[in-house]
């Protein structure tokens, strides 16, 4: 079965899918847990590693990728770096936005990485430790790892759309209440045209455009769309992108990652790749 589009997928999850902001420390009981810092209580307690980290099964040890996100005001730093193997399983290390933010009622966990055991299989994450580089870690606790996204098995139907731009060849797909145009040839094959329903109308406002960005000094080939709701996306199918920060298949069954997200403000492009990544944690 032909596999579905990435455009798709993206713009069907691309809501959940930006980095959100951590909550400030009032939200988080941010007095109480200053005066328990303050206290001597370990602040590991406080923590939680991801459930799950999907790593595609064509990655390989030493490769990195960091994106960051700029929202209401504040810079959020994320990694995973693939240091090594265990069986069935990555030994991956992340930089966590969530730990930075905590830092500033637990100075302890300022520059803290996690090192997060991965079932290649599922991306289950089985054993979580945290710690600086160099010193030694403790263990901490996994959040519930929730069911892994698949992708909807639906080829859709051939149909036309008209939207703005014009009027395109499309497969459309029906979700629930949620009715898509994927574009079925020429500029706009595998890219989402329209999407309508959930209260959520919105439509492709410009043509796909093709560019390079230099990350580090990596060359990126991405693709642009933006849609009428003000939601941008710059698509790659950068090998490490697709691997490490992946949003499944483009029209042709290869896949593709995103290299940058404009949505409500808020801003979260790939900053980092490394294919020499080393363990920095005691593991």
């Amino acid at each position: 079965m032909k596999k579905t589009s990435i455009a798709l997928l993206v713009a069907l999850t691309a809501g959940c899918a930006l980095l959100n902001p951590p909550p400030s420390n009032d939200d988080q009981g941010g007095g109480e847990q200053q005066q328990q810092a303050q206290g001597g209580v370990d602040a590991t307690q406080f923590v939680q590693a991801p459930g799950r980290v999907p790593v595609a099964s064509e990655a390989r040890v030493g490769w990195m990728a960091e994106r960051t996100t700029q929202a209401s005001g504040q810079t959020l730093v994320e990694s995973y770096a693939l240091v090594g193997e265990s069986g069935d399983a990555w030994l991956v290390e992340s930089k966590s936005p969530t730990i930075d933010a905590m830092a500033a009622s637990f100075p302890d966990l300022k520059g803290a990485l996690l090192g997060l055991t991965v079932r290649k299989s599922d991306g289950v994450v089985t054993k979580a430790v945290m710690g600086k580089p160099g010193e030694d870690v403790k263990e901490i606790k996994i959040a519930p790892a929730g069911d892994a996204v698949v992708a909807p098995k639906d080829e859709g139907t051939a149909d036309r759309v008209s939207i703005g731009l014009g009027t395109f060849d499309a497969m459309k797909h029906t979700h629930g209440e949620i009715s898509t145009w994927v574009g079925s040839a020429g500029e706009t094959e595998g890219v989402l045209l329209k999407s309508q329903g959930g209260g959520q109308d919105y439509e492709l406002a410009e043509m796909p455009t093709k560019e390079t960005k230099d990350v580090g000094g990596v060359s990126v080939s991405v693709t642009g769309l933006s849609f009428t709701n003000g939601m941008k996306l710059w698509m790659t199918d950068n090998e490490i992108i697709a691997a490490l920060l992946g949003a499944g298949a483009d029209a042709k069954g290869k896949r593709v990652g995103v290299y940058r997200t404009e949505s409500g403000g808020n801003v979260t492009e790939v900053t980092g790749l490394g294919t020499e990544a080393k363990p920095q944690l005691k593991w």
